[in-house]
């Protein structure tokens, strides 16, 4: 017999099934699942929507209205979930849900609003890492709206873990990072996303030199010279870095002036 809180997720989530049209008949008889066929079931839905947005980004004219239902769901899962942290900490496909790129977009926008139980999983070092590396595939496959552009970098730049060997991944994440700040601008910059240069000037210093310092040497010669967006972007990063008075003065001779 299933315990209670596992019965208010599974009523929480039937509310949202039709945001995942493949991955929904998985969620018919989960009334006698134990945790552990729930949690199979969880990601296999997600493997299934990955693979219907994949079709989905094939058609000639195609929209984010498929992927933002999904990650929709996803955040409601969390949302269901999170309170329950301390049950389901232990089971592996748990940790291996929350690494899965939508629910990581929706555990990282939950944790935004407050809901109950987030802060929980936050403070949990042994999730970071895999949570804040679902979320850099998130934002490395979804580009959205200029209000996507957005949030992708207060988030990732907000959420970038301290103290978590992220080795391999450093490339991947300034590739998703500079996926999206290279939209920034501000409200007179037609054709960009106008709250993209205070995002940066309020959470880009978050971000390790290392990670900066890639992140500057991605801009390419000729958008620098010929954009003055992209040079505001490049000054922006510079000036709210961590680094001293007088290396920002060089940096931005280097990047911007030599």
């Amino acid at each position: 017999m299933q315990p209670e809180w596992l019965k208010d997720i599974l009523n929480n989530i039937k509310n949202f099934k039709d945001n995942v049209p493949n991955g929904r008949k998985l969620l018919q008889n989960t009334d006698s699942m134990s945790i552990e066929q729930l949690l199979v079931v969880f990601n296999e839905l997600f493997n299934l929507e990955e693979e219907a947005i994949e079709e989905e980004n094939k058609k000639t004219f195609r929209t984010d209205t498929y992927e933002n239902n999904v990650r929709h769901f996803a955040t409601q899962l969390v949302i269901s979930m999170a309170p329950y942290h301390k049950k389901l900490e232990t089971y592996e496909g748990y940790r291996n849900l929350l690494g899965q790129r939508h629910v990581a977009y929706g555990f990282y926008s939950a944790l935004e609003y407050g809901i109950e139980g987030c802060h929980t999983i936050f403070e949990d070092l042994s999730f970071r890492k895999s949570l804040y590396l679902g979320l850099v595939s998130f934002y490395e496959n979804f580009y959205g709206r200029f209000s996507d552009n957005e949030e992708a970098i207060k988030l990732l730049c907000k959420y970038y873990p301290k103290n978590v060997d992220l080795g391999e991944n450093k490339d991947k994440i300034v590739s998703s990072i500079f996926y999206h700040i290279t939209n920034a601008g501000t409200p007179s910059d037609y054709g960009f996303a106008f709250k993209g240069i205070s995002l940066i000037s309020k959470y880009i210093g978050n971000l390790p030199m290392e990670i900066i310092n890639k992140l500057l040497q991605k801009y390419e010669l000729y958008r620098i010279v010929n954009d003055k967006v992209y040079r505001h972007q490049i000054f922006t990063i510079i000036n709210n870095s961590p680094l001293s008075d007088k290396e920002k003065q060089i940096y931005k001779f280097s990047f911007l002036d030599s």
